[in-house]
Order: structure tokens, then C-alpha cells, then sequence
């Protein structure tokens, strides 16, 4: 009988907030076009495969998909920067309205 290998689910990060605003002030400066800085203290390893759900209240997806982490902030804010690796239509959507925002308030 062959042994059967652990299957990575990869790290998963999940977060769920009141409103929209809400995810701006916190996130907001932290999205770019091609990824994210995620502030966490959790260790991993650069390379790692992440899946994250950014959501509201009423669980509307706001950013869901799955990243790749590129590196680690050992120092404050400590926390991963990752890059899309895939996101789905509806987070792609809130992504471009993302950065409409930050270049309309000067924050690109």
C-alpha cells in the first residue's frame, strides 16, 4: 500500500469587516495592483502559497484569492507582502476600484 503525503492547504488568512470604509482605514494603503502587505505576526516562509478572504459583515467577498508570499517584514509593521497569484472576478473588480481610489486621494 503507497503512503499517502499531507496535503498543503497553505496558510489561510481571513478577516471580516463592518463596512467598506472600515477595510480602507485598515487595508486600503496596503493594496496594490499586482498584491498586498498582510500586517501579521504569524511566521512563514517566503514562497508559501496563501488563500485569503477579506470580507464584510454580510459576507460579500471585498478580496479573495490566492497569493504567494514574496517577503517578510521581521521588523514593525511586521507582516508578508504577497503577490496574486489569483483572484476572483469580483475581488478583480473591488481590486481596480481599490486603486482608483488610493490615485483619486493621492495614495498610489
Amino acid at each position: 500500500m503507497g503512503k499517502i503525503g499531507k496535503i498543503d492547504l497553505g496558510q489561510q488568512i481571513k478577516k471580516i469587516f463592518h463596512s467598506s470604509k472600515e477595510f480602507m482605514l485598515d487595508m486600503g494603503n496596503y493594496v496594490y495592483e499586482d498584491g498586498m502587505f498582510i500586517p501579521t505576526a504569524r511566521e512563514i516562509e517566503e514562497g508559501s502559497i496563501i488563500h485569503f478572504n477579506f470580507t464584510l459583515q454580510d459576507r460579500k467577498s471585498i478580496l479573495r484569492g490566492t497569493g504567494k508570499v514574496q517577503s517578510i517584514s521581521r521588523k514593525p509593521p511586521l507582516g508578508w507582502k504577497i503577490l496574486f497569484v489569483e483572484l476572483d472576478e469580483r475581488s478583480k473588480k473591488n481590486l481596480q476600484m481599490i486603486i482608483d481610489w488610493k490615485r483619486k486621494h493621492g495614495q498610489s
